[in-house]
């Protein structure tokens, strides 16, 4: 949410980004060099890509935990 409100409240080409899905023959000089060249944005995107990998990976790891656990106990009543 902070990045949307950051973009909301500092950029005017906010309305169009939001509005529509954004290409290189649809959208304004302006919004293009801040998606291609933004240091600003590049941070954004790595900041928000490694928050969602540190969450992401120790979830998946417990959770192929739980399901041989799992797998195990199903198999073990089978067998009985």
């Amino acid at each position: 949410m902070l990045v949307v409100n950051t973009f909301r409240d500092n950029y005017s080409w906010y309305p169009e980004w939001i509005s529509k899905r954004i290409t290189k023959d649809n959208s304004s000089k302006e919004l293009q060099d801040y998606f291609v060249n933004s240091l600003e944005y590049r941070r954004y995107v790595i900041s928000s890509y490694q928050k969602i990998y540190n969450v992401y990976l120790p979830n998946l790891q417990y959770g192929i935990v739980e399901l041989k656990n799992l797998l195990k106990s199903i198999n073990e009543r089978i067998d009985k």
